[in-house]
């Protein structure tokens, strides 16, 4: 609105088919600009290449790790944030027996970068690995069933379960609480969900990671606008990417921040939530 731009938004509910028709329908309308996320990159890269061949500045949200086509792209360093999911448990000298919960592997090379960044983040404790399960979805729900069974097996001995998201950190932390076993197994995640940052608050959840606040996608959003009209040049960016052509691309990355209880404030300092919203509101 303050460029005097007109923005059209659509939600593909995670089906990257329906989202390669609204791209396409998109396309169609004459849009200028195309800023796209997708939890399959490479099912959309064809259509995200057509629509910059027929004159669209496509820019892809997050990064496009060789693996969507883009002419733009921006987001955080996936292996960056691994390693900040696990770290506060890393630094606390966490041991023993431990599980994984690592998300969707459709995701593509991100996905596997968290993985690594997860275990480089940990390299150094001293850790008996009892279970490892990739997630389909980031389901909860299935989060919360590897994880009962886990505890089912080990009970109070199981020292963590490192999720690699807050979603699957909130099917984890159900199953934890109905062992009668909260606060006794750690758990961690990222993305910052309302219900984390509470988990965080209450000491359940030893730490989340914010991704980008409010600033970064409304950095990056100028910066596109300011490239498409000749107003900034791809050294604005900062860096590069590989697309999935590919070729080198502009990229703007975005560091993560670790929130834990000594600096939860930071949600509403970046203005992602309400102080009421995190002391007062009980997140689903």
């Amino acid at each position: 609105e303050e460029n005097g731009a007109e923005c059209i938004y659509q939600i593909s509910e995670n089906d990257a088919q329906k989202q390669v028709g609204q791209i396409e329908n998109m396309v169609e309308q004459g849009v200028d600009i195309l800023i796209c996320h997708s939890n399959e990159k490479e099912a959309v890269s064809g259509a995200l290449q057509a629509a910059s061949e027929a004159g669209v500045l496509v820019c892809y949200y997050e990064n496009a790790n060789g693996e969507a086509y883009c002419d733009v792209s921006g987001g955080n360093d996936a292996f960056d944030i691994g390693a900040l999911i696990t770290k506060t448990l890393a630094d606390g000298g966490i041991s023993g027996k431990v599980a994984y919960l690592y998300g969707d592997p459709a995701g593509g090379t991100g996905v596997y970068d968290f993985h690594d960044g997860m275990l480089k983040s940990l390299e150094n404790n001293d850790l008996e690995v009892v279970g490892e399960q990739w997630v389909e979805n980031w389901d909860p729900a299935k989060a919360m069933s590897y994880a009962e069974n886990w505890i089912s097996i080990y009970g109070k001995d199981l020292k963590a379960i490192f999720c690699m998201n807050d979603g699957m950190a909130t099917g984890v932390a159900k199953a934890i609480d109905q062992a009668g076993l909260t606060g006794k197994i750690k758990i961690c995640g990222q993305d910052a969900e309302l219900v984390a940052i509470q988990r965080v608050i209450a000491g359940t959840q030893e730490s989340t990671v914010l991704k980008s606040g409010v600033a970064y996608p409304r950095e990056l959003t100028q910066l596109v606008i300011d490239y498409r009209v000749g107003e900034a040049t791809a050294a604005d960016f900062g860096s590069t990417i590989d697309n999935s052509d590919g070729e080198i691309v502009p990229f703007l990355n975005y560091p993560g921040t670790i929130i834990t209880k000594d600096n939860v404030d930071i949600v509403i300092d970046e203005g992602v939530y309400t102080k009421d919203e995190v002391y007062n509101t009980v997140a689903e």
